[in-house]
């Protein structure tokens, strides 16, 4: 019996053995299945996070062809691209320009078709510098600047300094800083500024019956009673007659 004791302990040494290389192995194989699932989880989230979502809301992108593409809030479901909200911007626009025009004269509308003109070359001029395709127009925001710009400047003004006000809006206020999106100043509000400070006598200019302020009419003619000064046609009901007008119909757009 005691012969017998060294074949069985040889033989659980050489399966212990066996086991114990074998185990190792077992042990790569499922690390190594672990890094490949690891590997290919990590590749699936980068595929995600480079995926352009439509669902999150205010989240804006570029396009292929230039054009900035924006993203809507989850509960409307859909896309919305710049051009598009940008058209709303401007049919909400048409109300405004009409009374302005109105108001004060066909002036106003001779200062939008230029400003709309020299917006146009303008921002072709910058598209070909870059190299990019000549598009005017293609994102809509032009448009809603040249017209905002048009509708802030008085419509006796000469009609360069619309051309000049577009010009640094679009030149300087929008395309020096990469585009649409990427812009740090309010291109219609720079615009506006930039022509203000240059040229204040043209941009102060009112007619003598209809275009004279509220303020103007106090200073002049300061020794009049209260319901004489509210005769005049620079008062209205809500604070300006043509002025107030402008403002419901932009409020109405």
């Amino acid at each position: 019996m005691h012969g017998l004791h060294p074949g069985v302990s040889e033989r659980n040494r050489s399966r212990r053995g066996v086991r114990r290389a074998q185990a190792p192995a077992s042990r790569r194989t499922r690390n190594d299945s672990s890094g490949r699932d690891g590997a290919a989880a990590f590749r699936r989230a980068q595929r995600t996070a480079r995926a352009p979502s439509t669902r999150t809301g205010g989240a804006a992108r570029q396009t292929a062809s230039g054009a900035a593409s924006m993203a809507v809030a989850d509960w409307l479901g859909r896309p919305a691209t710049a051009p598009a909200i940008m058209d709303r911007v401007l049919v909400a626009l048409v109300p405004a320009v009409g009374v302005a025009a109105w108001c004060f004269g066909w002036l106003l509308l001779v200062h939008c078709v230029v400003a709309l003109v020299a917006g146009a070359v303008f921002e072709a001029l910058c598209q070909a510098l870059r190299k990019r395709p000549v598009r005017p127009f293609a994102d809509r925001s032009t448009p809603v600047t040249c017209l905002l710009i048009a509708l802030g400047i008085p419509p006796s003004a000469p009609l360069w300094i619309p051309v000049v006000a577009v010009a640094v809006a679009i030149l300087l206020a929008k395309e020096l800083y990469g585009g649409l999106g990427r812009n740090v100043f309010n291109p219609a509000m720079a615009g506006y500024a930039a022509v203000l400070v240059a040229y204040p006598q043209s941009m102060t200019l009112v007619h003598a019956t209809t275009g004279a302020t509220a303020l103007d009419v106090v200073r002049f003619r300061g020794g009049q009673t209260l319901e004489d000064l509210a005769g005049n046609p620079a008062f209205g009901m809500l604070g300006g007659a043509g002025f107030e007008w402008v403002h419901l119909a932009a409020r109405l757009g």
